[in-house]
C-alpha cells in the first residue's frame, strides 16, 4: 500500500476546521459489493497545519488495510466534506466498513454538491460535473472523470511493473482532493451569505425537504443539546453529531406569476409571532431534497422565534 502524506498550502487553513476532513475515494466501479476501494484522499489539520494523506493500493485484499488506516487517522473527526459524497463516497465507504466490521464515528456530512446546486443559477453554471466546476472556477489540473479513472486503474492493474501508471492513479486522487479544497476556498464567501444562520452558537444549513405538510431543515451546529416545541415548530440539536433538525408546517400553493411552484407558511404562526416572517417558500428539487431559494431568511426567522 502506498501512503503519501504532505503539507498543504497555507491558504487552505481557512477552509479546514478542527475536526473536519475533506474526503474523496477512488473505486474500481460503482457497485459496492462487486467493486472495491483502491484510493482514499483526505485533508485535515494536524498541529494547526493543513495536511493531506493519500492511500493507494492496486491489491484488492489490501482494501481492509486501506480503510483501517483511514479510520485510525480520522477517528477524531466530526465533519466530513465531500462533493456528491452523500450519494456516492460515504454510502460506498460505509458499506465497505460494515463488511469489515468497522464503524464510522458520528459526524456531520457536508456535501458541497448541495451548496453548488443551490447557487447554480446565481453562478450561471451549465453543469454540475467536477470537470465543468473545475473549468468554471479556473481550477488548474482537474481530475479525470469516472470512466477514465476506472480505465487507468485497469491499465495499472494489468501492467503492475509500470510504476508510472500507479503514480498517475495517486496523482489523480490528489487532484480530486485539491479540487474539493480549492472549490471550498472559492465559494466560502457565497456559502456564508447563503447558508450560515448564526455564528454563536454556530448554525449552518445542509439541506431541506418537504415531508407531508412539514418542511424539514437539517444542518450543522455547535449548540448544546436542545429539544424545543413551540407553536407547531420543532427544533432538536444533537451535541454528539453536532447536528440540528428544524421542522415547521407549510402548505402547497398555486404557481406564482413566473410559473414557479411555492409553499406558504402557517398563517396562525405568522399572526402570533412578533417577528416578521417571509410569506412564500420557493423550493428547487434535487432528487428527494429541496433546496430553498430563501432558505436562509426562513430558517433565521424560525431560530429567532425559538432561541
Amino acid at each position: 500500500m502506498d501512503i503519501i502524506k504532505k503539507e498543504l498550502p497555507p491558504k487552505y487553513k481557512k477552509v479546514i476546521k478542527e475536526g473536519q476532513i475533506y474526503l474523496t475515494i477512488k473505486t474500481t466501479g460503482l457497485q459496492k459489493v462487486k467493486n472495491s476501494i483502491y484510493g482514499i484522499g483526505y485533508a485535515y489539520l494536524e498541529d494547526g497545519k493543513p495536511k493531506y494523506t493519500i492511500l493507494n493500493s492496486l491489491l484488492v485484499h489490501e482494501e481492509y488495510i486501506l480503510i483501517q488506516k483511514f479510520i485510525e487517522d480520522t477517528k477524531d473527526s466530526n465533519i466530513i466534506t465531500t462533493y456528491y459524497g452523500n450519494t456516492f463516497d460515504l454510502p460506498f465507504l460505509v458499506e465497505k466498513m460494515e463488511i469489515y466490521d468497522f464503524t464510522l464515528p458520528p459526524h456531520y456530512e457536508d456535501d458541497m454538491y448541495i451548496l453548488v446546486k443551490t447557487l447554480k443559477d446565481e453562478l450561471k453554471l451549465k453543469s454540475m460535473s467536477k470537470k465543468h466546476i473545475g473549468d468554471f472556477f479556473q481550477i488548474a489540473e482537474p481530475p479525470l472523470d469516472g470512466k477514465k479513472e476506472i480505465q487507468l486503474y485497469k491499465q495499472a492493474l494489468t501492467n503492475k511493473s509500470e510504476s508510472k501508471l500507479n503514480i498517475e492513479l495517486i496523482e489523480n486522487t490528489r487532484k480530486s482532493l485539491f479540487l474539493l479544497l480549492e472549490l471550498k476556498h472559492r465559494i466560502l464567501p457565497l456559502e456564508e451569505e447563503y447558508l450560515i444562520l448564526k455564528k454563536d452558537p454556530f448554525y449552518r444549513i445542509n439541506h431541506c425537504k418537504i415531508q407531508g405538510d412539514y418542511l424539514q431543515i437539517k444542518g450543522f451546529t455547535t449548540d448544546e443539546k436542545k429539544e424545543i416545541y413551540h407553536q407547531s415548530i420543532t427544533l432538536k440539536t444533537n451535541k454528539e453529531s453536532e447536528s440540528f433538525f428544524l421542522e415547521f408546517p407549510v402548505k402547497s400553493a398555486p404557481y406564482d406569476k413566473e410559473r414557479r411552484c411555492y409553499y406558504t407558511l402557517d398563517q396562525k404562526l405568522i399572526n402570533y409571532s412578533s417577528i416578521p416572517f417571509p410569506k412564500e417558500v420557493y423550493p428547487l428539487k434535487l432528487g428527494k431534497i429541496y433546496i430553498l431559494k430563501n432558505i436562509k431568511e426562513i430558517a433565521e426567522t424560525y431560530l429567532k422565534e425559538l432561541l
